[in-house]
Parts: structure tokens; C-alpha cells; sequence
């Protein structure tokens, strides 16, 4: 009889779950703080994703136009961060 590892196992259990894009998604989500940093997670919000697309609330309208001027280099570092091309867009709020 041959054992799988736990990590195995809920990797299986993810996947005929078919839940997988949905945990990969909420991963962004997770990452937010650590991939802006502390001042600018101070000033916004990642507040859900759907569909690739991050929705981000900010807290004034010179946060919205900072994170427009970053809005593709956050993505890619989410992404690094997940190890998959998740997040396909940043939606400022």
C-alpha cells in the first residue's frame, strides 16, 4: 500500500472539488499587503476578484491614480507571487 503525503491528498481534493482558480484567486487577495507594501495596503483595499480581475478600492483619488501608474507591475508581482498568471487586471475603486 503506498501513502500520499497530505499535501498530495488535498491537492487532489482541490482539484476534483474544482476549486482550484477560485483558491488561486483568493491568493491575490492574500499577497495584496505583502506585494504593495505597508503604505500603500494602508490606502487601499484588495476587497474580491473575479474573473482574473482584482477589484482594489482606494482611498482617495491620489491612491487610484498611483496604483494606475503601478497597475502592471502589481499584477506581475501577484502573479510571481502565486505562481500562476491569475490576476489579468487591477479594477480601482
Amino acid at each position: 500500500m503506498k501513502f500520499q503525503s497530505l499535501d498530495d491528498v488535498l491537492k487532489n481534493l482541490v482539484k476534483n472539488l474544482g476549486i482550484e482558480a477560485q483558491l488561486l484567486e483568493n491568493e491575490a487577495l492574500v499577497h495584496w499587503s505583502t506585494v504593495v507594501g505597508p503604505k500603500v495596503a494602508k490606502n487601499t483595499k484588495a476587497e474580491k476578484i473575479k474573473n482574473g480581475r482584482l477589484f482594489v478600492k482606494a482611498k482617495n483619488d491620489v491612491w487610484k491614480n498611483e496604483l494606475m501608474f503601478y497597475k502592471a507591475d502589481i499584477i506581475n508581482k501577484l502573479n510571481i507571487k502565486i505562481g500562476k498568471p491569475i490576476v489579468q487586471d487591477i479594477i480601482i475603486l
